[in-house]
């Protein structure tokens, strides 16, 4: 998870803290009244957080949800830069997992770059004549489960799936996945262009560097560059059948292990997802992950991982 997010149970009731522009306290995706929640939860599990300031008034929400993210940041002090409440999403500037942040990162044969799939694919003429077999897919045998769970119900013609557009529409998608042909997912996923016109070209990677990019996928979970898969359109924040962020909630605690078994393997993962995509992982193993300082706005910010990305993995190996 997030550094920016926590989780915990109160009364037998999960909760979320979140804390994007403002500090948000959800329970099954419903917005809650944050101030006597997290009151109640430092008391309840005796965290030492002080209720009252040096001036013997009561805490607000903004100084608790501070307190508490930082007291489940393995001991760091979290620092957390003030924000514009009036300005739109868009503008403000990434807080993405903040915890291990390097610009100067040594690129060895033990890198590996964790990047998220993208709605911008190739065209259907372009795909090759193999039919996809969902059991090749890498870790299989950790995910095949759930990406069989996932595949069906999006594949399924009675699934009801909708997507907001910029200005937050609601449109109906459709659920056909048609596996006759399948291509290379580092060239389905952005025409084979990371991050856009200015990112980093999967056409000219060497098999050796396809193995280092392991792609965050909503439909398929974590695979790598080299799996082949269908065309399909799915979208971490897309509602299934009613359910706000499907895929991103289908996601989160299932993936992992696989990250587990890579830092376990001596791995350097990094990370180059948004929000959407890096809330699927617990804040351990976000904690653990290399993430490049890399200061962008909005849109602004895939062009610049995109360029990070050619940069980085154009390094010789070594």
């Amino acid at each position: 998870m997030a550094s920016n997010e926590h989780k915990f149970v109160l009364n037998n009731e999960e909760y979320l803290l979140t804390w994007y522009n403002k500090p948000i306290v959800t329970k099954c995706g419903i917005e809650q009244i944050a101030l006597p929640i997290l009151t109640e939860y430092i008391l309840k599990e005796k965290l030492p957080i002080q209720l009252v300031n040096s001036k013997g008034t009561k805490e607000v929400t903004y100084t608790l949800a501070r307190k508490i993210l930082a007291q489940f940041s393995n001991g760091k002090k979290e620092k957390f830069r003030k924000i514009n409440l009036n300005a739109k999403k868009s503008e403000i500037i990434s807080e993405h997992s903040q915890l291990n942040t390097n610009n100067s990162i040594k690129i060895s044969d033990k890198s590996l770059f964790l990047v998220a799939c993208c709605s911008n694919k190739i065209e259907r003429k372009e795909l090759k004549n193999k039919t996809f077999e969902i059991e090749s897919l890498h870790f299989n045998q950790e995910l095949g489960k759930h990406r069989n769970e996932i595949f069906e119900l999006i594949n399924n013609p009675l699934t009801t799936r909708f997507r907001k557009n910029s200005k937050g529409i609601s449109k109906k998608i459709s659920n056909t996945i048609d596996i006759d042909k399948s291509h290379l997912a580092g060239f389905v996923y952005s025409k084979g262009l990371f991050y856009g016109d200015q990112g980093c070209s999967s056409s000219e990677w060497s098999p050796t560097e396809m193995e280092k990019i392991y792609i965050v996928s909503a439909l398929f979970g974590i695979i790598r560059a080299d799996d082949y898969i269908p065309l399909y359109d799915l979208s971490m924040n897309d509602t299934v059948n009613g359910q706000i962020k499907f895929a991103q909630k289908f996601w989160e605690g299932k993936l992992d292990q696989i990250l587990n078994k890579l830092f376990e393997n001596g791995y350097q993962i990094i990370n180059l997802l948004g929000n959407d995509y890096s809330n699927c992982f617990d804040r351990q193993n976000s904690s653990k992950m290399i993430n490049p300082n890399l200061l962008c706005k909005g849109v602004d910010c895939l062009r610049i991982r995109g360029k990070w990305l050619k940069t980085s993995i154009s390094k010789k190996m070594k």
